[in-house]
């Protein structure tokens, strides 16, 4: 886990944007030097900021990432083969890419796409109240617009059931910080980003962001960042059940839905929207996709 309390501010902005900055470029080369001048770092103190902040060296973020990225395309996108999606994801080889997704995910990923292909043949089996809250799901497209947000991030991983309180914590501090510039909108959602797939990444090393909309008054301070998430189409599910479903049933979307659909899955980030209070019931699930080839 990262050691985000040892750092200052202005560290925890430019580590979050280097993050950024290889998220968005996962098929390209990312050399230290390359992401050192991202952060505006020397490459050796921004070697040592970045494992004070993520737990973990830069190169074994990239590789977490990358093969995350590859799970889901072998997964949602049966027609690459294995050197392509190897290529797309940035590894050198399919050679590297198979031993460093066994080495993470335990099963070669050939192995992997046989095991966990998605089709709308497979039996599905979801809890008794997942499928309650399924059977009353209306999923609709919706295309959205590019939003600009304010956010602070979550660095401790995930709860399997419940809210972490880092989480909580993250979005009180949020709260504070939009308060303080007069820049909270009581008829915005808060937004949620789950940034790390934990199939893939430890669950105790889990990232998560804590958003809110702003515009361009806002400017980043103390711990918060701004960001913009990238707009498109997203299917849409309004939750009524307690927010304890929202990942089984962002699964139940993927694998159940997904394969049904006109669509396939894209890789912006997945949201989930929920309200600042009681007059906001629901939670809003924003899984992004884009119309199959």
């Amino acid at each position: 886990m990262g050691c985000t309390k040892a750092l200052n501010s202005d560290h925890i902005q430019r580590m979050n944007t280097v993050m950024n900055f290889i998220a968005d470029n996962l098929g390209e080369i990312l050399t230290i030097p390359v992401l050192a001048e991202q952060g505006h770092y020397a490459p050796y103190h921004f070697q040592r900021v970045f494992k004070a902040y993520a737990g973990v060296t830069v190169n074994d973020f990239i590789t977490r990432m990358r093969i995350q990225h590859a799970r889901k395309m072998l997964l949602f996108q049966s027609g690459l083969d294995i050197t392509s999606v190897a290529i797309v994801c940035g590894f050198n080889s399919s050679a590297n890419f198979s031993r460093k997704f066994k080495s993470l995910v335990g099963l070669k990923p050939t192995e992997y796409r046989n095991k966990y292909r998605v089709t709308s043949s497979l039996p599905k089996k979801f809890s008794p109240e997942v499928y309650a809250e399924a059977s009353r799901l209306q999923i609709r497209i919706k295309e959205t617009p590019p939003m600009r947000v304010a956010y602070v991030r979550h660095m401790h991983g995930f709860l399997k059931s419940g809210m972490h309180p880092g989480i909580q914590q993250a979005y009180s501090k949020l709260y504070r910080y939009l308060l303080k510039n007069n820049a909270l909108n009581e008829r915005e959602r808060l937004i949620g980003i789950s940034l790390d797939d934990p199939y893939v990444i430890p669950i105790q090393s889990c990232r998560f962001d804590a958003c809110f909309p702003c515009d361009e008054r806002l400017f980043p301070g103390e711990d918060v960042c701004i960001r913009t998430i990238p707009g498109g189409l997203c299917a849409v599910a309004e939750l009524d059940g307690p927010r304890e479903l929202v990942w089984d049933l962002m699964h139940y979307m993927h694998v159940d839905w997904l394969p049904k659909s006109r669509y396939e899955l894209d890789y912006r980030p997945f949201m989930e929207m929920f309200g600042q209070c009681a007059a906001q019931p629901g939670t809003h699930v924003y899984m992004p996709v884009q119309l199959k080839a």
